[in-house]
């Protein structure tokens, strides 16, 4: 059996909000195996609250940089939130994300960026990141970064992004229209960074229902089916149990079905067809990217 550390049970209450025992029982049934603990938790109703993603845990900043129909987020981590306030540490951040925006159509993960020349700076991104690295005795790092090119899901896309003071949460979104002139239209500009902030807001894990993830819906309708059943639930009724808080999660988690935070009464879908509708078009969210610093890098430290 895997020891059950102190630092376990305190990451374990920061995730779901139960108690010191109740996490330690739960770590321990489960073997020490964190995911599996937080979805006991959540099956026996001691969970208050499922912060999707894990606790951040790195400092850094997301920077990003977008025109017309390609847009670029990059997430560049530090130790301290003290360096990355530093104007230096902010300035490689930026010419990340121009170089990003510039070539980041020949790289695939942040190990290919490392070894590219920076044009302006003559030197690789790894001797600069090593440079920055030796004045603050910080280490330093690209965690992840993405770059949209609206042109490659067709014609008349734009590319919308928003930083959420102080920079550590970014957005990207695709939006296309079926006419070229609704492009420049001021409504549909607006939508777009409308869209852009509401996702930083409302951390929605996909556009449609149709596009989540069919492990995540399992996942989910099993623990409402356990939750039923801890509850006492007849079992004939699990089903129907479940299938409703699924319906529920859809409308919390699925872009489109979202109730608009600037505007509650209206869902993403409703205003974007209210846009679409008084710019005479039909438009289209094409995709989304959302980067907050630290989210889930304990999954990719496991």
């Amino acid at each position: 059996m895997a020891e059950i550390t102190a630092s376990m049970v305190k990451e374990l209450r920061e995730k779901t909000g139960a108690g010191m025992m109740d996490c330690k029982k739960a770590l321990a049934e489960c073997d020490g195996d964190m995911e599996r603990a937080v979805d006991e938790l959540r099956k026996r109703g001691q969970a208050v609250a499922d912060k999707r993603g894990g606790r951040a845990t790195r400092e850094g900043l997301v920077f990003e940089r977008t025109e017309g129909a390609v847009g670029v987020l990059v997430e560049l981590n530090c130790e301290t939130d003290f360096v990355a306030r530093n104007d230096e540490f902010r300035a490689i951040g930026r010419d990340l994300a121009d170089l990003l925006f510039q070539h980041g159509d020949q790289f695939t993960d942040p190990s290919q960026l490392m070894g590219f020349t920076s044009p302006e700076h003559g030197r690789t991104v790894s001797e600069i990141l090593t440079e920055a690295i030796g004045k603050t005795g910080e280490n330093m790092g690209v965690r992840r970064f993405v770059r949209l090119n609206a042109d490659q899901n067709g014609p008349h896309g734009f590319i919308t992004s928003y930083i959420h003071p102080p920079g550590k949460l970014g957005v990207l979104v695709e939006v296309h229209a079926g006419k070229p002139e609704s492009l420049n239209n001021a409504g549909v500009r607006q939508l777009g960074r409308d869209l852009a902030m509401h996702i930083a807001a409302a951390a929605p894990v996909s556009i449609s229902r149709n596009d989540v993830d069919p492990a995540l819906v399992a996942r989910e309708k099993k623990i409402y089916m356990e939750q039923a059943q801890h509850e006492g639930k007849p079992e004939k009724i699990w089903e129907k149990i479940a299938e409703g808080k699924l319906a529920k999660f859809y409308k919390q988690s699925c872009l489109l079905e979202q109730e608009f935070v600037k505007d509650p009464d209206q869902t993403i879908e409703q205003l974007v067809a209210a846009v679409g509708k008084a710019a005479g078009d039909t438009l289209t969210v094409a995709r989304f990217e959302r980067f907050e610093v630290g989210a889930g890098a304990e999954q990719e430290e496991a």
